[in-house]
């Protein structure tokens, strides 16, 4: 019996760590990025909105010239952070329509200053179009814009 019991504490003790290891901690497992708990309101074309970390504005929309309905959309980005901003043309900007879809973005020759794959260091500016691709007979309704270690997002109305 004096065995069983020192073998029992070892046994409850191994079953408490394995347990308190498979159990989720929300603050250090959780791989979403933090919620916006301010009501987000949508800017004009050419207002500058500050993303804790970037300035960030649309100058410009435009349609482009081609058989498709392709629109480019001219951003400026200021990194007003203190570590390099990632801006991904893929990841970081969703436009969507006035029939709510989602453009796609694509790579396309007829920007002025294309954005794709970019770092913008501390103090850095950039400036440049990204190209989406609508359905048939729709148009730029808004566009989100987001980055990853930026405390906020924004939308602009096209």
């Amino acid at each position: 019996m004096n065995k069983k019991i020192p073998a029992l504490a070892i046994l409850i003790v191994l079953s408490l760590s394995l347990v308190g290891c498979s159990t989720n901690d929300s603050k250090n497992g959780d791989s979403k990025p933090k919620q916006n708990t301010e009501e987000i309101k949508n800017h004009k074309i050419g207002e500058v909105v500050d993303l804790d970390g970037a300035k960030v504005s649309v100058k410009n929309v435009r349609k482009l010239e081609s058989d498709s309905n392709v629109y480019a959309v001219e951003i400026e980005i200021t990194n007003t952070g203190d570590t390099d901003l990632e801006s991904d043309f893929l990841q970081n900007y969703i436009l969507k329509t006035d029939d709510n879809t989602v453009g796609n973005a694509i790579n396309n020759q007829e920007l002025n200053g294309e954005l794709l794959f970019d770092t913008i260091h501390p103090g850095d500016t950039l400036k440049g179009e990204i190209a989406f691709e609508l359905t048939k007979d729709t148009k730029p309704k808004t566009i989100e814009i987001a980055y990853e270690n930026v405390g906020k997002y924004t939308v602009f109305d096209l």
